[in-house]
């Protein structure tokens, strides 16, 4: 019998008995039992699935009479029933789900009343074909969700108009793209999202969104398979797959926290194995073709659900046995041997209803001795579980004992021995010391484990066995958790002490220290309930402290050197600096607090420490999930990390890591025919508080592609006009072999989540990792290259191009008034050109007062701010004073302009076609800068040195001739012209050039300057009025000069050009323009809210990398030497990828060369025996 999730009923006995008078499944046996979601109505169909029974529930009779009968009549070609009854509602509705062999159906379920046999096809644009799922909801409306091509959600409702329900469509909501989708009665809709592999859960109701549920990678080959429940009260949902692993079948559960979603518990299933029972091969010289065909040895996974409700809640899973496992501790899974969960029994929350011959039972499970006494029961078997989920249990500890002693209750809480689920606990107090002893197992004395604490002087007034088994000590210096470690050892799980408080208990008394202990530990839990972080900062400073000491002279078990040494806090921290679990928890805290203290080398150890345990072994583990919230730690701490000790390089270290990342289940993530570019990002990021109502424009656009679908099919126009990109596609394009890597993106590219809007983020935010990104040796690794494609593809074209067009306005309002001569332009046209430029000049400075409020140092020390500053304030302020007073100076005009049309060009450095040219002058600039301000040293010299020597020595006036013996003098360094007469005679008259300012530069400094810089470029007309043979002072300055700087210092500056072009011309260069200008549109330009859409800035990024260029640059990275902090992180998932691929692509060589050679040896047989036949043919026509 098909299973359904019903609701529960409003009886409250034991079971209710459904009378079998006139029983309509009289022989004949049920199929198919759905409840509506209030528990109203049933209906039933019979196996041979012709008939509907529908059966009403009474409030307060518990015997139910059949009522109504409907035929749907519903039959395939063969003459078969082809429907199935799906749902049914309140109002005696039922959904029918059709199995046509029409491969195009018009529609395929329908709505019937089957009391009245009226049937409805419900009418709604964008519904006809397939649908994804339908469910009745429990306020009585009716849900359709439709997957491809429109992907909405349907609402509709039921209206009695005529007397008769009608269901009205009355709203169409838009749903993202999904790959499957699950919805409850109560409303939430859940979505599947290939890539990213997630869950996302709204609200149908009010449409908001809830929870985002991150997949491990382990169920992304059984996506198909994947299904999920929601316990009674919606706070947990079960995420479950049967699996095939190697050659046995699996079934794995993840149960989540839909107010955190959180993992909070999973549990492995193994079922029968994969048994081979045929297998034949096909032999041949080139090929070996084996064929096998497999069977399932054991039961299929038959259900999954929720049984139960509050602390008696239980998952149940079928499949070859019944398990009953505790969702807050799926390692407690049990088997339940009963017919109260028999194959053909149907489940809710509180009830099972089941068939016991013609009979309908209710039980309800509360009020079932069979059940009660299971949950009674004591299991034979444990799993440990770990301490720190067991927040609530410490909590509510730490908050009994606060009660007793605020109530004046001194006494000790010390029962012993304290007797757990695995383990035994005894603690035996003396004068100077307690001795904590652990058993194994009770009969086994030799097995026990001794410690001892030393004495400190404070009471312990708690001791309480933990359900992990492990045993919590409560004292005025701290708290104390004890666990039992593999080797068998007694270890300090965990450690809390406020020092502040108790190193003032010299000022209070003891009992007064415990309360203000307690009081604050309460208020330091959080919500997740997990432990308070330890005090790692006391930890440091009381490294030497002693904690406790071992005793092993009555055990057996043998001690390393290090364990029967006493230990003291330095090597608590040392356990806490190597714990996966403790570094998970609490690695914000404690990386924080070793930067606090300067602790260098303790930091490298954490960081290493966490790289490698929590952030890599999750993902070769296939734990999304665990490497999502690792990286988050991580990340969160990496910017301090780097600058407090830029050396090493803790940045580069992290993307060396992170640069090829890949689940270790990778033949799911290869694509053999993707259409994707290298490192292009793939998958659906969806963004969605609430979910939208489609629009006008979606009716229309819907219109328009129903048309375009219908051209599609029959129009030969369609076909002929597609000509041209099929050739393009087929001869110019073609699918290629990719693997999808992933980049944790959480605090590295993200900014943190606010529910509010903070006002504050306009004037100032924190930069992350992302926009720290300053050198192009960041942008090698393709983690780099694949985020800044996304950002640009996704949000950083559309503001890019917003921006230029803004300043575009802004420019050719200016440059019009400008360029435009008076008599040609009104007044007022000018005057409101000129406000518009006013208006965007100011808009514009903002950014770069915000620029400058970010980072002052950094914004004076960049020439191209004040380039961009000087862009907007000179046409800004010039526009202002026309305005106001009158058309400013033309050279002011010509500044204004240059400037405009110079930022305009800089534009063009973000397009990809220009960006190369512009990375390379750009970063030529920066690296040439030193080597310029050192030429323009010399030249300031050398300007310096001539306009000491050349200068006039005596007054002079350009209007009046002075002639003087100096030979400085302007007017002794013109050019004079003398007559010749008749018969070559020089006359006595002669003409003179009046002298300006040009004639002699060196007279003042500013123009020595300017005619030294000539000098350089080879103009030496400065210097041609002195006679050099009488000037020797002259002749050398002028020959250092233009050996110096001329010959051996252009030179090299063209050399230095020369490297510096070789060194910027590279892709990183040009993705660092890139990555700058989505640094600015993402700190300056975005509003707070669009910082925190996922659809821009997601947890993490699936990008596609071409297997091919995967195995250069894997060849690469071992051919070429690296450096600890540069060297590659290559897994064996990436390593397998390229090896095998290389290794198939070698055999295939080796192939062909041998067929190669087989084929010649085979042509050469065939001539050989054609000469042999022609020789026996002559041989014979002879005879």
């Amino acid at each position: 019998m098909s299973k359904r999730f019903i609701q529960s009923t409003n009886g409250d006995d034991g079971h209710i008995e459904i009378s079998t008078e006139n029983f309509p499944h009289t022989r004949i046996q049920i199929s198919d039992l759905v409840c509506s979601p209030n528990m109203k109505f049933i209906a039933t169909r019979n196996e041979k699935g012709e008939s509907i029974f529908g059966w009403p529930i009474i409030e307060g009779k518990f015997e139910l009479n059949f009522e109504c009968l409907f035929r749907p009549n519903i039959k395939n070609k063969e003459g078969d029933s082809a429907w199935k009854l799906s749902r049914v509602s309140d109002c005696r509705h039922v959904l029918l789900k059709f199995n046509i062999d029409d491969k195009k159906p018009l529609f395929d379920f329908e709505i019937a009343d089957i009391t009245t046999s009226q049937r409805q096809i419900l009418n709604a644009q964008g519904l006809k074909g397939k649908i994804c799922e339908a469910i009745f909801l429990e306020n009585g409306n009716l849900t359709v969700v439709k997957g491809e091509p429109v992907f909405r959600a349907f609402i509709f409702s039921k209206s009695n108009s005529s007397g008769e329900y009608q269901w009205i469509c009355k709203t169409i909501i838009k749903l993202p793209k999904f790959y499957k989708c699950f919805i409850f009665p109560n409303g939430k809709l859940l979505i599947l999202l290939e890539i990213p592999f997630i869950i996302k859960q709204w609200n149908l109701i009010n449409r908001k969104f809830e929870a985002d549920y991150v997949l491990n990678w382990n169920l992304f080959e059984c996506k198909d398979k994947l299904n999920v429940d929601l316990n009674s009260d919606g706070t947990l949902l079960a995420i479950f797959a049967e699996l095939e692993h190697e050659k046995a079948r699996k079934i794995e559960i993840y149960i989540y926290s839909t107010k955190s979603s959180m993992i909070l518990t999973t549990n492995l299933i193994w079922m029968g194995p994969i048994i081979t029972f045929t297998s034949y091969s096909v032999p041949s010289k080139l090929f070996k073709i084996s064929i096998k065909a497999f069977y399932y040895e054991g039961y299929c996974l038959e259900e999954v659900c929720f049984v139960g409700s509050r602390e008696n809640e239980r998952l149940l899973v079928k499949c070859d046995d019944c398990y009953i496992i505790d969702p807050q501790n799926l390692s407690d899974k049990h088997i339940f041997h009963s017919e109260l969960f028999d194959i053909d029994n149907i489940y809710n929350y509180n009830y099972v209803i089941e068939l016991r011959g013609q009979h309908l039972w209710i039980n309800n499970l509360a009020q079932n001795k069979e059940w009660c006494d299971f949950l009674n029961k004591k299991p034979k078997k444990y799993n440990k579980i770990n301490a720190h989920s067991c927040g609530k249990d410490i909590l509510k500890i730490i908050q009994c004992t606060l009660e007793r002693y605020k109530r004046n209750s001194n006494e000790v809480n010390y029962d012993k021995p304290y007797r757990g689920k695995l383990y035994i606990w005894d603690i035996n107090e003396s004068e100077d010391y307690l001795t904590i002893t652990a058993y194994k197992d009770e009969k086994q004395m030799e097995n026990l484990i001794i410690s001892k604490l030393d004495d400190y002087g404070e009471p312990f007034v708690e001791f309480k066995l933990l359900e992990s088994d492990d045993l919590i000590m409560i004292s005025s210096f701290g708290i104390y958790i004890w666990t039992i470690k593999s080797s068998c050892l007694i270890t300090l799980l965990y450690f809390w002490f406020n020092v502040d408080i108790y190193q003032n208990c010299a000022q209070k008394t003891a009992k007064q220290a415990l309360i203000d202990q307690l009081m604050f530990l309460t208020k330091s839990f959080g919500s997740k309930n997990i432990p308070p972080s330890p005090y790692f900062d006391q930890l440091i400073r009381h490294s030497k402290r002693l904690i406790y000491k071992r005793k092993v002279e009555k055990t057996k078990v043998k001690f390393s050197e290090g364990e029967k040494t006493k230990v003291k806090f330095s090597g608590l921290l040392e356990d806490y600096m190597n714990d996966a679990t403790i570094l998970k928890l609490y690695g914000k805290e404690l990386i924080q607090v070793l930067l606090d203290k300067n602790q260098s080398e303790q930091i490298k150890v954490v960081f290493n420490n966490f790289l490698n345990q929590c952030l890599l072994q999750p993902l070769y583990d296939n734990d999304i999930y665990t490497f999502i919230k690792s990286a988050d730690i991580i990340t969160y701490m990496l910017l301090k990390l780097e600058l407090f000790d830029k050396n090493f390089r803790f940045i580069d270290r992290f993307l060396s890591k992170t640069a090829l990342l890949i689940p270790d289940a990778y033949k799911s993530s290869i694509d053999n025919y993707s259409a994707l570019s290298h490192l292009e990002h793939c998958g659906i990021y969806v963004h969605l508080p609430y979910l939208q109502k489609i629009s006008p424009f979606d009716y229309i656009f819907f219109w328009i592609s129903d048309i375009w679908k219908f051209l599609k099919e029959k129009s030969q126009i369609y076909k002929f006009s597609k000509f041209p990109y099929i050739v393009y596609s087929s001869y110019f394009t073609s699918p290629k072999k990719t693997i999808k890597l992933i980049v944790p993106l959480l605090n590295f590219a993200t900014y943190p989540e606010k529910e509010y809007f903070d006002y504050n983020e306009l004037i100032y935010l924190s930069d992350n990792i992302f926009t720290s990104l300053n050198t192009p040796e960041y942008y090698k690794w393709w983690n780099i290259k694949a985020l800044v494609k996304f950002k640009w593809a996704t949000y950083g074209k559309y503001y890019y191009f917003a921006i230029w067009t803004i300043y575009s306005i802004f420019m050719t309002c200016f440059v019009v008034v400008a360029t435009i001569p008076p008599s040609k332009i009104s007044w007022s046209s000018q005057a409101i050109l000129l406000v518009i430029t006013v208006i965007l000049g100011v808009f514009h400075f903002t950014f770069e007062v915000r620029q400058f409020v970010h980072g002052p140092k950094s914004y004076i020390a960049s020439p191209w701010n004040w380039f961009d500053l000087s862009a907007v304030l000179f046409p800004t302020i010039t526009s202002l004073i026309w305005l106001l007073d009158k058309p400013p100076s033309m050279w002011v005009l010509t500044v204004s302009s240059l400037l405009l049309e110079l930022k305009f060009l800089m534009f063009l450095r973000a397009l990809e076609y220009f960006g190369t040219y512009f990375a390379i002058m750009i970063g030529v600039a920066q690296q040439v800068f030193s080597f310029l301000i050192v030429l323009g040293v010399i030249i300031l010299a050398f300007s310096h040195s001539l306009h000491l020597l050349l200068r006039p020595t005596t007054e002079y006036s350009y209007d009046k001739p002075s002639y003087t013996d100096d030979p400085n003098n302007p007017w002794n360094l013109v050019a004079r012209y003398q007559s010749i007469l008749p018969g070559g005679v020089i006359g006595e008259s002669s003409l003179i050039t009046t002298p300006d300012e040009n004639t002699n530069l060196f007279a003042v400094l500013d123009t020595a300057i300017i005619a030294v810089y000539f000098i350089l470029t080879g103009d030496s007309s400065a210097v041609s009025p002195w006679v050099l043979r009488k000037n020797w002072t002259l002749v050398i300055l002028l020959i250092m000069f233009s050996f110096f700087t001329t010959i051996y210092l252009m030179n090299l500056f063209i050399g230095l050009l020369g490297m510096a072009i070789d060194a910027t011309n590279n892709e990183e260069s040009f993705l660092k323009l890139r990555g700058e200008i989505l640094s600015e549109i993402e700190l300056f330009w975005m509003l707070p809210y669009q910082r925190r859409k996922k659809n821009w800035f997601p947890q993490i990024l699936f990008y596609e990398a071409s297997i091919d260029e995967l195995k250069k640059y894997v060849k690469s990275v071992k051919d070429e030497d690296y450096d600890d902090v540069s060297q590659p992180y290559l897994s064996s998932a990436i390593l397998n990828i390229t090896e095998c691929g290389s290794n198939l692509e070698e055999k295939i060589n080796e192939r062909f060369d041998v067929m190669s050679k087989e084929f010649k040896n085979l042509v050469e047989q065939i001539a050989e025996l054609t000469r042999s036949i022609n020789n026996e043919k002559n041989k014979n026509e002879e005879k």
